[in-house]
C-alpha cells in the first residue's frame, strides 16, 4: 500500500526532514510472487486524487510519502528486493520512505496463552553501498558481499496519537 501525509523539516535535527503519515491507500497486488510487492502505474495515478481528497478532509496538504507492505511470519528486515524497490521510489522522491510490518506467530499453544504474536515495524530508506560506510549490520555486510549495489538504512520512527498530528 501507499503512505499518505507530508514531509516537513525535522523538529529534532537541523537540515533533516520528517515524514508525517496520517493515511494509507491499500492496493491490490499486481504480482502474485510471494517475494514481490509491485504497484501498477494505474494504482499510483488513482492514489494521487485520493491523497488530495484526504488532504481536504484533514485540512492539510497530503501527498504520497512512502509505501508499506508486510512480511508475514518472517523477519521485519528489508530483503534485497525491498531495498531495490525502495531505491527506485527514491529516484523520483529522495524523501520517500518504506515501512515493513512483520507478525510472528510462534505457535498455537503460545497464542492461546496470549504470548505468541509479535508485531514489528521498520522504517527504512535505500542507500548506495559504494557511498555509505561503514555498513551497519551483519545482514547489510552480507548483502554487500553478494554484490547488491544498495542497502537499507533504518530510519527513526515515532508513533503519535491522532490528536498530535
Amino acid at each position: 500500500g501507499l503512505l499518505l501525509g507530508c514531509v516537513k523539516p525535522s523538529s529534532h535535527e537541523e537540515g533533516k526532514q520528517e515524514a508525517w503519515i496520517w493515511g494509507t491507500k491499500t492496493l491490490k497486488r499486481s504480482d502474485k510472487r510471494k517475494d514481490r510487492v509491485e504497484i501498477s502505474p494505474e494504482q499510483l495515478s488513482e492514489a494521487i486524487p485520493y491523497a488530495e481528497s484526504l488532504g481536504k478532509n484533514f485540512g492539510k496538504e497530503t501527498r504520497i510519502v512512502g509505501w508499506y507492505h508486510s512480511h508475514p511470519h518472517i523477519t521485519v528486515l528489508p530483503s534485497h528486493v525491498d531495498v531495490s524497490t525502495q531505491f527506485r521510489w527514491q529516484v523520483m522522491d529522495p524523501s520517500f520512505i518504506g515501512l515493513i510490518f512483520s507478525v510472528f506467530n510462534e505457535g498455537q499453544q503460545q497464542h492461546e496463552q496470549g504470548s505468541g504474536d509479535k508485531l514489528e515495524i521498520i522504517a527504512f530508506q535505500s542507500v548506495d553501498c559504494n557511498k555509505e560506510s561503514p555498513l551497519e549490520s551483519e545482514i547489510q555486510q552480507r548483502h554487500h558481499q553478494r554484490g547488491y549495489s544498495h542497502e537499507y538504512r533504518q530510519i527513526p520512527m515515532e508513533i503519535l496519537p491522532p490528536a498530535q498530528i
